[in-house]
């Protein structure tokens, strides 16, 4: 299975065209590609159902974003996304629980995981996690694995733009893994272009990159529910 490219023909007409009258216009060729998304979407859960059992008996419905926008409370009144992404946790695109992301847009497509502004509780067993065993999750991020595919250029082993300016309360800032207890988000991301989201072989880099990222989401787990995958 791979990525169609009429899905980002179509995206980067839309981009071009981020009108209602347009997308009305463009209703059955949205239809298509949305389908072909899904379709994409559903080979992927098969690979991440054998990785992660949590996964299992997910919907490729309950995972994907809804392309319209909410502009009631922003400055950018576009109707729609130039986007089509798909969250892939236990709650599908509920993001508040440890899981992985795929974002495709044209020139800006890229997957990831982890857990994305934690709410308060699990942000303070988050970080009580690292508070006391920082060494575990540092030599999860140092994995040469993990290094090689979430490290730069093509991508952040963890996101760092939110993030504390101080250490958390609780916490002295001589801590050995401070940088990591400063974080209010725990994703890590991975970048491709275009091509390489077109190959044949992109289904299998996903693959790959959830199962590097696995060790990853049982820490986070671990840490919100007391429970090892």
């Amino acid at each position: 299975m791979q990525l169609q490219s009429s899905i980002l023909d179509f995206l980067r007409d839309l981009r071009a065209n981020n009108t209602r009258e347009w997308f009305a216009a463009n209703k059955d060729r949205y239809l298509v590609q949305k389908a072909a998304f899904e379709d994409f979407v559903t080979a992927f859960l098969f690979e991440l159902g054998e990785i992660d059992e949590r996964l299992r008996g997910l919907e490729a419905k309950s995972c994907i974003f809804r392309i319209h926008r909410d502009t009631r409370f922003s400055h950018n009144k576009d109707p729609y996304k130039t986007n089509m992404g798909a969250s892939f946790s236990p709650n599908g695109k509920k993001i508040q629980s440890p899981g992985y992301y795929l974002h495709c847009e044209p020139e800006t497509i890229f997957f990831g995981g982890g857990i994305y502004m934690p709410e308060k509780d699990a942000l303070a067993a988050i970080r009580k996690e690292i508070g006391e065993f920082g060494d575990d999750v540092q030599a999860i991020l140092d994995h040469p694995d993990f290094k090689s595919f979430y490290g730069a250029p093509s991508g952040n082993v963890l996101e760092q733009e939110l993030r504390l300016k101080k250490p958390p309360k609780g916490f002295d800032a001589s801590h050995k893994h401070v940088e990591l207890l400063k974080l209010t988000s725990f994703v890590a991301t991975r970048s491709f272009s275009d091509k390489q989201a077109l190959s044949k072989n992109f289904l299998a880099e996903l693959r790959h990159g959830a199962e590097i990222l696995k060790p990853f989401n049982d820490m986070l787990e671990f840490a919100i529910k007391g429970e090892k995958n």
